[in-house]
């Protein structure tokens, strides 16, 4: 097999921590058959973990329905806690893009 005629562009991507006083809850979900699955962990600006949760929702749904059933339990899991200052993160763009203009009218 030849190389490429162009190279690949090598991303690397870590976890980037939040300003100091903020949570950061990372949260991503996954769909398998008639289950859906989610998961989060919640950390401060050193790295330390505060909390995290997982879960399975036995209902059929498309992926989106999924991340934005994942984003819900981020934020209860925020307001349980009673924490003030809180960074959301995704690994999916629709939702995280969405999200963020949510002001705009995108009809």
């Amino acid at each position: 097999m030849e190389d490429p005629l162009l190279p690949r562009k090598t991303v690397k991507k870590a976890w980037k921590n939040p300003h100091q006083g903020t949570i950061k809850i990372n949260f991503d979900a996954s769909v398998h058959g008639k289950n859906a699955y989610y998961g989060l962990v919640a950390r401060d600006a050193n790295g330390f973990i505060h909390g995290g949760r997982m879960g399975c929702v036995n209902k059929e749904m498309h992926i989106e329905w999924a991340e934005l059933q994942a984003m819900e339990e981020s934020i209860k899991v925020a307001r349980s806690k009673n924490w003030i200052y809180v960074e959301l993160e995704s690994g999916y763009a629709f939702l995280v893009n969405r999200f963020n203009r949510r002001h705009d009218d995108l009809t």
